[in-house]
């Protein structure tokens, strides 16, 4: 049973590695942030802290310094970056404010959809539709918001909606109620 337990280990932090990039990728979503300055911070971190590689050798089952350092790197930007966004979102100011948004374009993408009808056998199943709408703020921060149908229906290009805001821990703000 111990020896299944250290076999499962590897995968089980990897999968966590995994689920902090995937947390901290919806809320950066959440947050007006440029795409770069969570993952900057993280990465910055994750360098600080390189001397730590040759922790990662149960890991790796490795000596060698260059796979090591790369575990390293994954492990711990990945935790930095959903500590990062996760602490602006968890810790932030709970009084909120409300901003008048400016839409500058509406679009839609279309996917398409397949269904299963046997064993390796997909047929077209019809399109799956997603609404968006490009939005300024008063700072000049642009953001891509999806948005319901009805919603894309009512607003039109040059108007003006209203969102909730909040502002982060770390200073970031995010967006609490959408359009």
């Amino acid at each position: 049973m111990k020896a299944l337990f250290f076999k499962i280990i590897p995968y089980v932090i990897m999968l966590l590695a995994v689920l902090a990039w995937a947390f901290g990728f919806v809320l950066y979503k959440e947050t007006l942030i440029a795409w770069w300055e969570p993952l900057l911070m993280a990465l910055i971190l994750a360098i600080a802290t390189l001397f730590f590689y040759k922790k990662w050798q149960w890991l790796t089952h490795s000596d060698n310094k260059i796979l090591n350092g790369i575990c390293h790197l994954f492990h711990a930007s990945a935790f930095c970056y959903l500590m990062i966004l996760g602490g602006n979102f968890m810790l932030a100011d709970p009084s909120s404010t409300r901003e008048e948004v400016t839409v500058l374009s509406k679009h839609i993408e279309t996917h398409k959809q397949t269904r299963r009808i046997g064993s390796h056998r997909y047929v077209p199943a019809g399109e799956r539709k997603e609404y968006y709408l490009q939005v300024i703020f008063k700072n000049g921060t642009r953001k891509k918001l999806p948005v319901s149908l009805s919603t894309y229906n009512k607003t039109r290009t040059n108007a003006t909606r209203t969102l909730t805001l909040e502002k982060g821990f770390f200073g970031y703000t995010i967006i609490k109620k959408g359009i």
